[in-house]
């Protein structure tokens, strides 16, 4: 049986015209970035679910 991962809340960031999502990491604390949504792995190790966002018009 898979463990659950928790779902975490994110803030978007847009350089260079990229949407990158901010996370504070559940397991450290610390913010980390990614480029997309869902399933990810912090560099820290710890696995999440980042939730997906409604597209911006």
């Amino acid at each position: 049986m898979k463990t659950p991962t928790p779902d975490v809340s994110s803030a978007e960031l847009v350089t260079a015209g990229q949407v990158q999502y901010l996370v504070t990491c559940p397991a450290c604390g610390h913010l980390h970035r990614h480029l997309d949504t869902g399933n990810r792995r912090a560099p820290c190790g710890a696995r999440y679910t980042i939730a997906s966002k409604e597209p911006r018009p």
